[in-house]
């Protein structure tokens, strides 16, 4: 049976471990949640765009109506009016897109510097792992050399 200083020392050096992997699982976790975040925000973007594009197409068909109703020939002014409008459309389509592209890669960025602490935070737990062993490792010696024996469990 173990003295209690090695017991003491294996026990802290496996909390430590299993903080280690807690703290890696959580950052592979948090990764995958950003990620999903952001596939999200890509679909929802899209469905912007198609809603921007939508809406240009029918505001396009009733200036047109509207202009054939008035008798006016779509041609010269009126023709660059219907054309502006597309065209803003088609402006605001491209932002709301590059928007949602620049969302979704901070979401993703995020994600990443998540997991990088989780991996940060698992190599900080295996320090802390080894110097609970050599400090256990150093108490051991320590007792030994004090008391000239090595250290037991007493039970008065």
């Amino acid at each position: 049976m173990a003295d209690p200083i090695t017991w003491a020392a294996i026990i802290t050096a496996g909390a430590a471990v299993f903080s280690g992997v807690t703290a890696m699982q959580t950052g592979d976790a948090n990764q995958e949640a950003f990620n999903l975040q952001a596939k999200q925000e890509e679909e929802a973007g899209r469905q912007r765009v198609r809603a921007i594009e939508s809406k240009s197409r029918r505001l396009s068909g009733v200036q047109r109506a509207q202009f054939a109703a008035a008798g006016v020939n779509l041609s010269g002014s009126v023709l660059d009016v219907q054309q502006d409008s597309i065209n803003e459309s088609r402006i605001d389509a491209m932002t709301t897109m590059q928007n949602s592209f620049n969302q979704s890669a901070s979401l993703r960025f995020q994600g990443n510097v998540a997991k990088s602490e989780g991996i940060n935070s698992a190599i900080s737990s295996g320090f802390d792992a080894a110097g609970a062993v050599v400090g256990g490792v150093g108490q051991y010696n320590q007792y030994k050399a004090t008391t000239g024996q090595a250290p037991t469990w007493r039970v008065s």
